[in-house]
């Protein structure tokens, strides 16, 4: 149409397949290659190992595990060879866990206890035990220490029944204390859990525990039931291991009559599901994706780590080449890190390691000619875009940018018009007050930009302005110059 004018042209830029930016690739637009898109690198808050590994052929560890006060190496579990039937190294070092809010502590048979505190957003875990009980006139008293840094501190010295232990945020009460046999029983509300830890960073990790409960059954009408069927009855919730020593009541047929009966069970499991959880892109805990470690046994008896699963599939995990080791991170704002040896018989470790909150990543639009590295030395992933290249019979592709210019008047036309003319060897002395083995450095106002000169008397003088250029800090206002004299060396010019 006759006085039409077009003003804007909008390209949608779509893929047909997945396209992926690397580090040592980016995307770049088809057709017009007109811009590209470069990746730079991931923003790690933090650096978290997690790193489930074997303890032998009988136990499950946590190797390394950043707690609040403290690192600590903690056995998880241990096998018999057909099940995991301790919480802990063996029946004489146990990990003293608990899920209902009370919890039993034996000084002849347990090493430690958990306890956990949160309130969505925060959290503390802590290591502790009962020690040194005493019997002074009838009145029962112990001591109840945590780790920090590696040892162990005391918490509450002579603790007596009705106590309230407290450390950090984590509070529970001392119902009862027994030197005879050396046992502490204690309580807590909802507030402090003895089944689980946090990590320093904020992974949540859900600890087996045992009920020894006692279980009623006899509400059910169960007609004919065998003391075997009674006790598979027994609830088994998530993060529970099993039954011991537990006493089931329950109603069975008996000659036509229906009495009640009772029975001891005992029901522990060959493979238990140990369940990281991430925190959310919003710092809730355990409010992410989840990691479930599988551990098993292998065909002669020993513990193995059988499965690694995020959210519920392993199906993602890629093998690094030929190694037996297989990757892979969570797909969430948090992107734990996933590492899973299997050159071993025993298939482990699995190391997870975690940010601690959003993971973000350098993504640049770029021109097709510029580069994205990392930054040296980085630990967050820093990134630092590199220059874009235009040679002397481009510069007009660039007329509105900052320039800097590398090469005397001699040979680059934009020096010459920043010199105020093309000279090469005595004539560029004269010129630019440098001569042979130097070089100049100096701003210049080109338009309404900055154009920095970086030009030697030969090429070589030229290279060494420009690796003082690159480690040195430079002055840009306009006039301000420097004689270069050597790589990391250089003096002021003054008119």
């Amino acid at each position: 149409m006759s006085g039409s004018k077009l003003d804007t042209i909008t390209l949608a830029w779509n893929t047909e397949d997945d396209m992926f930016a690397t580090a040592d690739s980016g995307i770049t637009m088809p057709g017009f290659e007109a811009i590209k898109l470069s990746f730079g690198g991931l923003n790690n808050p933090a650096e978290e190992a997690s790193v489930v590994d074997v303890d032998g052929g009988d136990s499950i560890i946590l190797k390394d595990f950043a707690l609040m006060d403290t690192t600590e190496t903690i056995n998880v579990l241990y096998s018999n060879g057909t099940n995991y039937t301790v919480v802990g190294k063996d029946a004489e070092n146990k990990l003293v866990t608990s899920g209902n809010g009370t919890l039993i502590f034996d000084g002849d048979t347990d090493t430690w206890f958990v306890a956990s505190w949160n309130d969505t957003k925060d959290s503390e875990s802590y290591l502790l035990r009962a020690t040194d009980w005493k019997n002074e006139s009838g009145s029962q008293k112990v001591t109840i220490q945590a780790r920090k840094d590696g040892s162990w501190k005391d918490v509450q010295v002579d603790a007596q029944a009705g106590d309230v232990i407290s450390i950090g945020s984590v509070e529970f009460t001392l119902a009862s204390s027994v030197k005879a046999d050396k046992t502490v029983r204690l309580t807590a509300d909802a507030s402090t859990k003895f089944d689980r830890i946090y990590s320093k960073e904020g992974m949540r990790v859900l600890l087996p525990w045992i009920s020894t409960a006692a279980f009623n059954q006899s509400a059910v009408n169960m007609t004919g039931i065998t003391a075997a069927a009674a006790c598979a009855a027994v609830p088994i919730v998530p993060g529970q291991l099993g039954v011991s020593g537990i006493t089931v009541t329950y109603n069975a047929s008996v000659g036509g009559l229906t009495g009640v009966n009772t029975t001891t069970c005992t029901s522990l499991l060959a493979t238990y599901n140990l369940v990281f959880s991430e925190e959310s892109k919003d710092d809730t805990l355990a409010a992410g994706k989840t990691i479930n470690v599988t551990l098993g046994l292998t065909t002669d008896t020993n513990v193995k780590v059988s499965n690694v699963a995020i959210n519920g599939t392993n199906s993602d995990l890629s093998e690094l080449q030929d190694t037996d080791t297989w990757q892979q991170y969570a797909y969430s704002s948090l992107a734990t890190k996933l590492v899973w040896d299997k050159s071993g018989d025993q298939d482990a470790p699995v190391k997870l390691t975690y940010h601690g909150s959003e993971v973000t990543a350098d993504v640049y639009l770029t021109a097709p000619s510029a580069t994205v590295s990392a930054g040296a030395g980085s630990t967050t992933g820093t990134t630092q875009v590199g220059a874009v290249t235009v040679y002397d019979n481009e510069v007009s592709s660039v007329s509105g940018k900052n320039l800097i210019v590398i090469g005397g008047s001699c040979i680059n036309s934009v020096a010459a018009e920043l010199l105020g003319g093309a000279a090469c060897d005595a004539a560029f002395t004269a010129k630019a007050n440098v001569k042979a083995g130097e070089a100049l450095i100096k701003s210049f106002k080109r338009g309404d930009k900055i154009a920095l000169l970086v030009a030697g008397y030969n090429a070589e003088d030229t290279t060494k302005a420009v690796t003082y250029l690159s480690n040195k800090p430079i002055n840009t206002t306009v006039g301000a110059a420097l004689k270069v004299i050597a790589a990391d060396s250089a003096t002021a010019i003054t008119a």
